[in-house]
Formats: C-alpha cells, sequence, structure tokens
C-alpha cells in the first residue's frame, strides 16, 4: 500500500518540491502514478513566473501523450500564494 505524504481535504496527496523547474512535469507524473488525487507542487521559482509554472502544469493536464488517471487538482505554492489549477 502507498504511504501518501498527506490528507489534503480528505483527499489522498502528495507533496512534491522539483529542485529545478523542468522537473514539474515528472514530479506530477510521479504523483499520478502514486494515485494520488491531490498534488501541493513548490516549484523553484528563480527566473520563472507563476504564470509559466501555471503553463506547465495546464499542459501537463492536457497532454495527449499522457494519460492522467488520478491526479485532478494541482495546489501551486508561488513566493507564498496558493493557486489552485484543476483538471
Amino acid at each position: 500500500m502507498k504511504n501518501y505524504d498527506a490528507i489534503i481535504n480528505g483527499r489522498l496527496g502528495e507533496i512534491k518540491q522539483p529542485t529545478s523547474f523542468q522537473q514539474i512535469r515528472n514530479r506530477l507524473n510521479d504523483a499520478d502514478m502514486q494515485k494520488a488525487s491531490i498534488v501541493c507542487l513548490e516549484p523553484p521559482v528563480e527566473n520563472h513566473t507563476m504564470d509559466e509554472a501555471i503553463n506547465v502544469v495546464k499542459k501537463w493536464f492536457n497532454s495527449p501523450q499522457k494519460v492522467i488517471n488520478y491526479v485532478d487538482t494541482v495546489l501551486l505554492i508561488w513566493k507564498g500564494q496558493i493557486k489552485i489549477i484543476k483538471k
């Protein structure tokens, strides 16, 4: 049985902190393989904007190359703000 990082709003969740901006998609893929329905994502902010991070997550949700089976919500933490991104 998978040991989830957290229960967020009554749902199984994973907390992901990619070490680089390019790893966002990989960490989201990891969370989906772990069958989490919600991901708390805190990417590095240097040299990037919140809009860029939101676009990466939205493109991941809409990717025709990868079927997202479990994750339907990402809580993006950016400089103390939380942005909710839904599938």
